[in-house]
């Protein structure tokens, strides 16, 4: 089952400053030491001004991000078709199925009855394993497993970014298939999902360079944080990302069930390995090198968190991830050798990626705003924008904080969840999370913006939705 990793992927494709190893440019650095300085010698020299400018280009950029979700998730609300897949057994292509683990021997099992449960020829799979130098623990789980010949181990040599993107950018230099796809240790696509894929793949033309399956949590109904990030995960992938790809804006890709023509996906320079949302950052990329990237009406049903200890630094690398690829994707072109991101990925970069944490870490401001103002009948808004624009700037957060609570409601309709739309109604308790989260993740890009904060498989008591 062994492969060397010489080739292609050892060290991960560099293309000019692409990547997030750099985390702030100096001129970055420069900008914002800038406008730090800035905002505090205004409140020095004119504080109420100041706190009128801020706080109102906060509200500008959080209700402009609630609106730009608003309207792409009523985009994405209408149902996809699926084209019917034109190719005989004999016709389909090498598809190459990259399962990145990590110290993960208690899911081999069940990994491989998953994907050896999946309707393809099984000699026309090519399943590889990345694991790291020093997981000997897993790599014996898969050997004593003895798959099949259509599984491979492949093991990342020694070195830096010890992290998932690097993981798959080495297995994928040993890929033989014409396509590629992620899938993690506790996934269980839908039987079908490599066959819809290539049915989407030939209807889409050759310009179509990824398809990204729904995901869903197997163990929704386990408690209150699995229901929680299952209406999370209903929002963004049922109906977000096919939004955001209708109306031509860049899709960042979820972590796994992504599938790759693997020529594009090459020549796109693989994953990022220093950026800990690789798939975001490799969505928006593609899009920027005029690749199309679509929606897969297919589900992969995985694990979500059952504790907050396990929740929490998951949260915290997909925002300090968010931060990353905004930082990437709006240095200047000349330095990305990238085409310009243009009106729409101007818009998507601002009010979407990078409004994201800061929407994220100033809403619990806001409500407590609303609290302030339910038990006083005033609010602070009111002493710094004065009786006519506070309640203007009030109301229109206000507006907005329900139009997200109303999408969260409305989030698991598509699968026919009903029990899981009242829990809905608690999206404000789960974005106080999300807030801690992305508070958590400024403090960490800081400190260590390379760190992998893994998240533990294994531990749910349930195994269905």
């Amino acid at each position: 089952m062994d492969r060397p990793t010489e080739g292609w992927s050892a060290v991960s494709v560099r293309r000019r400053g692409v990547w997030a190893d750099v985390p702030l440019t100096r001129t970055q650095l420069t900008t914002i030491a800038g406008l730090a300085l800035i905002v505090t010698a205004g409140f020095a020299a004119a504080p109420r001004v100041t706190a009128e400018l801020l706080i109102g280009s906060l509200i500008v950029l959080a209700s402009g991000h609630m609106i730009f979700r608003f309207v792409i998730w009523l985009a994405g609300l209408r149902a996809q078709t699926t084209p019917a897949l034109q190719r005989l057994d004999a016709d389909l292509p090498v598809y190459s199925l990259i399962v990145p683990l990590y110290r993960e021997a208690n899911m081999a099992a069940g990994l491989v009855a998953a994907l050896d449960g999946l309707s393809y020829p099984k000699d026309k799979l090519d399943i590889l394993v990345a694991l790291e130098d020093d997981d000997a623990e897993t790599r014996a789980a898969f050997q004593a497993l003895s798959p099949g010949p259509h599984w491979r181990i492949v093991v990342a040599p020694p070195g830096r970014p010890q992290t998932k993107p690097r993981a798959c950018n080495v297995a994928l230099g040993q890929a033989r298939g014409d396509f590629v796809v992620i899938y993690d240790a506790e996934d269980r696509p839908d039987p079908d999902q490599l066959r819809r894929a290539v049915a989407a793949f030939d209807a889409g033309g050759a310009g179509l360079a990824c398809l990204q399956a729904r995901l869903f949590p197997f163990n929704a109904r386990e408690n209150a944080l699995t229901r929680l990030f299952a209406l999370d995960f209903a929002l963004w992938f049922d109906a977000m990302l096919t939004g955001l790809q209708r109306l031509g804006f860049p899709v960042p890709l979820g972590g796994t069930s992504n599938h790759f023509r693997a020529a594009l996906l090459r020549e796109a320079g693989g994953w990022d390995s220093w950026n800990v949302t690789e798939d975001a950052d490799l969505g928006i990329r593609l899009g920027r090198l005029g690749h199309k990237v679509g929606t897969l009406d297919s589900t992969t049903w995985e694990e979500a968190p059952v504790k907050l200890k396990a929740w929490l630094p998951q949260r915290t690398r997909w925002s300090r991830g968010y931060q990353q690829t905004f930082f990437v994707h709006v240095r200047s072109p000349r330095t990305l050798a990238l085409p310009a991101l243009g009106v729409r990925g101007w818009i998507f970069m601002i009010f979407f990626v990078g409004a994201s944490s800061i929407f994220a870490m100033i809403n619990p401001v806001f409500w407590g705003l609303a609290s302030w103002h339910a038990v006083t009948g005033d609010t602070p808004l009111d002493a710094v924008f004065g009786p006519l624009i506070g309640p203007m700037a009030a109301g229109l957060m206000f507006a907005g904080n329900m139009l997200s609570v109303l999408m969260t409601v409305l989030a698991p309709l598509r699968r026919r969840l009903w029990p899981l739309m009242p829990w809905g109604l608690l999206a404000p308790v789960y974005w106080a999370m999300i807030s801690a989260a992305a508070w958590r993740a400024v403090f960490v890009f800081i400190r260590d913006p390379y760190r992998w904060e893994k998240t533990p498989h294994g531990l749910t008591k349930r195994g269905g939705a």
